[in-house]
């Protein structure tokens, strides 16, 4: 069963480059600012695990001159499609978690 995980996580990890992850600490900069407190914390998770995932894949990126340019790329209804790109993402990776708590439980057991 962990190797059903492990390819899950390669090709999730694959599926993303540097400007998708950046896009998505665009999303959750823009939602951490909301007034709507469920959008701030969606907000504050999209930008720790992207932020996270820039860090851990590409350490040296210049974050800001990164998301200077998807801000001055994408308008509001790019950012609409980006942001549901980026919760598609997130929301598996959470699933994926999920699953590896059921099989940890399990082999507790």
């Amino acid at each position: 069963m962990s190797v059903v995980f492990l390819s899950t996580a390669a090709a999730m990890g694959a599926a993303s480059s540097l400007n998708d992850d950046v896009q998505c600490i665009l999303v959750g900069a823009r939602l951490s600012s909301s007034g709507d407190t469920s959008q701030q914390l969606a907000g504050r998770m999209f930008l720790v695990y992207f932020l996270g995932h820039v860090d851990g894949r590409w350490p040296g990126a210049d974050l800001e001159r990164l998301l200077n340019s998807e801000t001055r790329k994408n308008n509001s209804s790019e950012l609409d499609a980006i942001a549901k790109k980026c919760g598609a993402r997130f929301s598996a990776r959470g699933e994926y978690l999920v699953r590896i708590g059921k099989s940890l439980e399990q082999t507790a057991k």
